[in-house]
């Protein structure tokens, strides 16, 4: 049982995900380390609007590696913008 001290006390929220160990050098490589929270949170924010627009569609396109992700990317420097698909 929590006493009153730790009932008020705020909790943070974290996911934690098993990856493997090439996932892990990859994304060693590729993100740094005070980049992770952002980009994962970004990330996060993406796939849960995704799901909400069509749960059934998204859950198992991803679980089939058949979903393909398109966006851009806004230069800051230019006024044109890249697209970039990405597939599973």
């Amino acid at each position: 049982m929590l006493n009153k001290k730790q009932d008020k006390k705020k909790t943070i929220p974290r996911l934690n995900v098993e990856i493997s160990t090439t996932q892990e050098r990859r994304l060693d490589k590729l993100i740094p380390w005070g980049m992770r929270k952002p980009v994962m949170s970004s990330v996060l924010d993406w796939l849960l609007d995704s799901i909400e627009s069509d749960p059934d569609l998204v859950i198992n396109a991803i679980i089939a590696k058949t979903i393909k992700i398109k966006f851009e990317v806004a230069n800051g420097f230019k006024e044109d913008k890249e697209e970039h698909t990405i597939t599973g």
